[in-house]
């Protein structure tokens, strides 16, 4: 089930979860505070002291991944958000009982991880998101068995138990040559299957389960040591507001009552919601959340723009106010001058930059969006949103070949994933492959 499937789900489990006997509840937002590095920001309960030396670890990691891994020449410039839970209580709202840390995407496309401080596998957890992270900035189509078995790989230096680790181990220790050049055929775009068979030969699945046993038999994992500096950089801190804390708190709820299938996280989202609009109406990520769970996705426009202008008065500089508003207001001169702002407001954020690029196309402004999309596109490689939109405006220019393949792109990572989509962006694929057609006014997915 795709992600849209899986939130229309949940609101229907929320909708029969009203009757039963949860009672929503509304967890205490002081002690909540927000640090920002050159790479992260952070929010979490944890002391300040403690606050300070989880970012240190998180910028630690940060280098350390990229000196002993693979990487992109230079790193997206949108730095990473991050929540920290202190209290395992909390966490497990979120994260279910059997995880200590995911990637989330919020109702405005915005990406970032979870985190519980303190498991018993934390800086397990740390390394495996952030490598998950890193991995998508260098390979825009990494298979699962890679991006799972990378990331499992860059946890710890110790053995780590499963398929996927143990094949990537095994790759990187034994033939850490062609597995570089591998990566770098994945990084070009080239289909992983015949980027597996020009990198390693003749090796096939019968070979391959072959060596792994050998491998596992004669134990030959072997042990990397490479000198990073510790992180010496300035950390910029404030301290949330209630109001805050019950949003993002709103916000996470619906992630993980959507990733979960929670009928109590579903109702703890909405009454955190509620929490946060009575502190203070303009609350971005309250609004949206509250018009989720009163109508799915499809709120009506009244209702949309009456909830963006209450932001946009209590917070104008929130680049998620001007979003709302100019999807409320799509096709109007002042939607697009809404889009522009959001995108001014939130230069490093793909999810702004694209929606802008999408609103030049639909304007006849294709050149423009070309540029806007590609910026995008740095920070989001494989966010297929992104990269249709890139190809569209690609397309709108008459630049049929590179249209063509970034669509390509975008269609495999789709099958990858998963769900119903992949076809209608199979079908834009074949309007390119027949010759470049205009675009405009493409539909966005979120």
């Amino acid at each position: 089930m795709g992600h849209d499937g899986r939130m229309r789900w949940v609101a229907v489990l929320a909708a029969l979860a009203c009757a039963c006997a949860h009672r929503p509840s509304v967890r205490p937002a002081s002690g909540w505070r927000e640090l920002g590095s050159d790479h992260f920001v952070l929010a979490t309960d944890a002391p300040e002291a403690r606050a300070r030396e989880l970012l240190v670890e998180l910028e630690d990691a940060h280098t350390a991944l990229r000196a002993v891994s693979w990487h992109a020449a230079q790193g997206t410039a949108a730095r990473i958000k991050v929540v920290a839970f202190y209290r395992p209580s909390d966490a497990e709202e979120v994260l279910g009982s059997s995880r200590e840390g995911i990637f989330f995407r919020d109702l405005f496309g915005a990406r970032g991880i979870v985190i519980q401080i303190g498991g018993g596998s934390f800086h397990k957890t740390l390394n495996h998101e952030l490598a998950h992270q890193q991995l998508s900035e260098f390979v825009e189509r990494a298979p699962r068995w890679l991006d799972e078995g990378l990331a499992c790989y860059l946890e710890t230096v110790r053995f780590v138990n499963g398929s996927e680790a143990v094949a990537v181990h095994y790759l990187v220790d034994e033939h850490r040559r062609a597995f570089g050049f591998f990566l770098l055929e994945l990084a070009r775009g080239i289909e992983p299957r015949h980027a597996f068979a020009l990198s390693f030969g003749g090796i096939d699945g019968d070979q391959l389960r072959d060596h792994l046993r050998t491998y596992l038999t004669v134990g030959r994992l072997k042990l990397n040591r490479v000198q990073a500096a510790s992180w010496q950089g300035t950390v910029e801190t404030r301290s949330l507001a209630a109001s805050d804390v019950h949003g993002m708190r709103a916000m996470l709820l619906l992630v993980g009552a959507a990733a979960l299938g929670s009928h109590s996280a579903a109702l703890d989202s909405d009454a955190e919601a509620n929490a946060a609009l009575e502190r203070d109406p303009g609350n971005a990520d309250a609004a949206a959340v509250s018009l989720y769970w009163r109508y799915g996705a499809s709120a009506p426009r009244l209702d949309r723009e009456s909830a963006a202008r209450e932001i946009i008065r209590g917070h104008p500089d929130d680049w998620r106010g001007w979003a709302m508003l100019a999807d409320a207001l799509q096709g109007t001169d002042e939607a697009g001058a809404a889009r522009a702002r959001a995108a001014e407001l939130a230069p490093g954020n793909p999810a702004a930059l694209e929606a802008l690029a999408r609103d030049q196309l639909s304007r006849g402004r294709a050149r423009d969006a070309v540029v806007v999309a590609r910026k995008a596109m740095t920070l989001a490689p494989t966010d297929p949103d992104v990269l249709e939109t890139y190809a569209a405006a690609l397309a709108d220019t008459g630049d049929c070949a590179a249209a063509t393949g970034l669509q390509h792109r975008v269609v495999e990572i789709l099958r990858e994933r998963g769900g119903g989509r992949a076809d209608s962006s199979e079908q834009r694929l074949r309007m390119y492959e027949g010759g470049c057609t205009p675009a405009r006014g493409k539909k966005s997915s979120r």
